[in-house]
C-alpha cells in the first residue's frame, strides 16, 4: 500500500515542479532561465549538482556506518536515501521528516529506531553546520560582532540542548507513567511508544560508542559537498569561494524552520539573506530561486525518473 502512496506522491512533485516551471508565472520563468543562461557558467553549474548528489551518497554511508549492520544493501540504502531527500525538500512544513523516518523503518527495526537516528543526524547536522559557520565567520573580523550577538547563542544553546535532553525527558514521564494507577487507552499508548523510543536510544548509544569522530568526519564531508553546490553562485558573482561555506551553512540551518517545496522563498531564500546580509555581498538572494529550481528541482525530478523506471524494469526482470 505505501508503495502505491509514495508512486502518487512522486507523481504529485512531478506535476507541481513541471507546473512551477511553465503555468504560475509564465514571465517570471522566462527571467528566471534568462538570468540563468546570461549570468552562470554550466561547467560551475554542473559541479555544483554534482556536488549536491555526493553530498546525498555521503549521507547514506554515514546512515549505513549508523545502523551497525552487515548484511543490509548499500545501494537500497542510497536509493531510499534519494527518495527520503525529496521527500524531505518537496513536502512543505517538514512533513518530508516524517516521511523519511517511514521509509527507514523496516532498514533500522522500526519506527522508533529510525527517528531516534533521525534526531541524530539532526544533532550532528546542527553541530557541524554550527561549527562551519563559526570558523569561516571568525575568519573575517567584519564577522565577529555577529558572532558574538547573544541572541545567536542563546539560540543555538536552546536548540542544541532541546535536542539533547529530549530522550532524558521522555525517559522522566515514562517512570512517572510506570507508577500511574490510570489504564486508559492514551496512557498504555504513551508507555508503548516511550518505551520503544527509549530501546532505540540505548541501541543507538551503543552504536555511537567509539566511532563518534569517524561520524563527525562523516558529516563534515557530507555539508562540505552540499556546502559546494553552491559554487557556481560564487563563481558567477566573481567572490571568494569560500563564501560557499556561509551560504551553505546558512541555507542547511534554515531548513530546519517549516518550508515551501523546493525551499522556494524559504530555506535557500533565508539562508542567502542572512549571507548577503553578514557578508554584504549584493545579489546573492537573487539566486535563491535559481538554487531551488535546478539543484533542489533537478534532484527531485531525478529521483522521480529513477525510481519510476526501477517500478517499471522490476516486473520484467522476474520474468
Amino acid at each position: 500500500m505505501y508503495k502505491k502512496i509514495i508512486f502518487v506522491v512522486i507523481g504529485i512533485f512531478v506535476a507541481f515542479y513541471t507546473y512551477n516551471l511553465t503555468s504560475i508565472d509564465t514571465t517570471d520563468t522566462l527571467n528566471l532561465f534568462s538570468f540563468f543562461k546570461e549570468n552562470i557558467s554550466l561547467k560551475y553549474f554542473f559541479i555544483s549538482l554534482f556536488c549536491y548528489f555526493i553530498g546525498v551518497i555521503a549521507r547514506s554511508l554515514r546512515l549505513f556506518y549508523l545502523s551497525n549492520k552487515v548484511n543490509l544493501s548499500l545501494r537500497k540504502l542510497i536509493y531510499l536515501q534519494f527518495l527520503s531527500t525529496s521527500f524531505q525538500l518537496t513536502l512543505p512544513f517538514r512533513l518530508g521528516d516524517g516521511a523519511r523516518i517511514y521509509l527507514f523503518k523496516n532498514y533500522l527495526e522500526g519506527l522508533a529506531d529510525s527517528a531516534f537516528i533521525f534526531i541524530v543526524e539532526k544533532l550532528l547536522d546542527t553541530l557541524t553546520l554550527i561549527s562551519i559557520l563559526i570558523l569561516m565567520l571568525w575568519s573575517n573580523q567584519r564577522f565577529l560582532s555577529f558572532l558574538s550577538d547573544s541572541r545567536l547563542i542563546i539560540l543555538a544553546s536552546i536548540i542544541l540542548t532541546f535536542l539533547y535532553v529530549l530522550p532524558d525527558l521522555i525517559e522522566v514521564i515514562y517512570r512517572s507513567s510506570l507508577v500511574s494507577k490510570s489504564n486508559s487507552a492514551l496512557r498504555l499508548l504513551f508507555l508503548r511508544i516511550s518505551r520503544d523510543i527509549l530501546i532505540a536510544r540505548n541501541k543507538t548509544v551503543q552504536r555511537l560508542k567509539g566511532r563518534v569522530i569517524n561520524i563527525l568526519c562523516i558529516s563534515y564531508v557530507i555539508w562540505a559537498f552540499d556546502c559546494l553546490s553552491f559554487i557556481f553562485i560564487t563563481t558567477s558573482l566573481k567572490i571568494d569561494q569560500l563564501y560557499v561555506f556561509i551560504m551553505g551553512s546558512f541555507s542547511a540551518l534554515s531548513a530546519f524552520l517549516p518550508s515551501p517545496p523546493l525551499g522556494i522563498y524559504g530555506s535557500i531564500n533565508i539562508g542567502l539573506y542572512w549571507s548577503e546580509a553578514i557578508t554584504e555581498i549584493e545579489g546573492l538572494i537573487e539566486y535563491s530561486k535559481i538554487y531551488s529550481v535546478m539543484i533542489y528541482g533537478i534532484f527531485a525530478l531525478f529521483t522521480a525518473i529513477m525510481y519510476l523506471l526501477i517500478k517499471s524494469f522490476k516486473p520484467l526482470l522476474k520474468k
